[in-house]
């Protein structure tokens, strides 16, 4: 479970990293950032286009908050993430997400760490 200071959840916040042109795109989702100062917050959407079952919808959820608050600890930059996932999604199974999750991790950081 991801702890709730960890968590992307009024809509301010979510639409001004929907809107962010920083991203990385995978396979089975878009990983949106936008930069804060102080604090580290994931944020994850899963469309009635990704998965139309709600089922379907919620486990692709459970599944990307799981992988991302074990890596809590190995992510070092701060700002708002959000996670668009994409139809692929609804098939993928547990490591296919964890290794695309891991990969945009790595990207996202050596990006900000060239800055």
């Amino acid at each position: 479970m991801l702890p709730k200071k960890y968590r992307l959840n009024n809509e301010p916040d979510i639409l001004r990293a929907m809107r962010s042109r920083r991203y990385i795109n995978s396979k089975y989702f878009t990983l949106k950032y936008f930069p804060s100062p102080t604090s580290i917050r994931f944020g994850f959407v899963v469309s009635k286009k990704a998965a139309s079952k709600p089922v379907v919808r919620n486990l692709i959820k459970r599944r990307m908050r799981d992988i991302v608050s074990r890596k809590l600890k190995d992510f070092s930059e701060k700002g708002d993430f959000l996670f668009l996932a994409r139809p692929a999604a609804a098939s993928a199974s547990f490591e296919e997400i964890k290794t695309a999750i891991d990969s945009s991790i790595s990207q996202i950081t050596s990006k900000l760490g060239k800055r």
